[in-house]
């Protein structure tokens, strides 16, 4: 009878060389590191109003906190905002500046922008109330 141990030819453990495996890790970092495409992100375009916004008279629409939309201080609603803009723009303004106090919800300012240039409104502003 032969003994198990008659076949093998090494009885020592193998051991795994790992030098190849670093150094190919170390290359494909390299690698993507060098390939790697940094994007960009773009916002919305944002024009910041100047001391003069045009050569007429504006019309001036402020929205308070509360939600409340206010011209000349009087409380108007997004459908006057509209005919009170487009009848500033037939008498000779040519601009909107919407003036919004921080915390207002933005649905309400698209709203009052949208009634704008329903009204016919070409340029319009928003800066923020103090």
């Amino acid at each position: 009878m032969q003994t198990a141990t008659a076949g093998r030819l090494n009885d020592h453990p193998t051991e795994v060389n790992i030098s190849p495996l670093i150094d190919m890790v170390f290359i494909l970092l390299i690698f993507f590191i060098v390939t790697t495409v940094f994007v960009e992100e773009e916002g919305l375009p944002v024009a910041v109003p100047l001391d003069s916004v045009s050569d007429g008279p504006v019309v001036a629409l402020q929205i308070a906190a509360s939600g409340d939309i206010f011209y000349e201080a009087e409380v108007v609603t997004p459908q006057v905002v509209a005919s009170l803009v487009r009848h500033q723009m037939s008498v000779g303004s040519t601009a909107v500046i919407i003036q919004v106090a921080p915390g207002v919800a933005a649905q309400k300012v698209i709203s009052v922008l949208d009634s704008a240039r329903e009204g016919g409104a070409r340029d319009v502003s928003l800066t923020s109330l103090p």
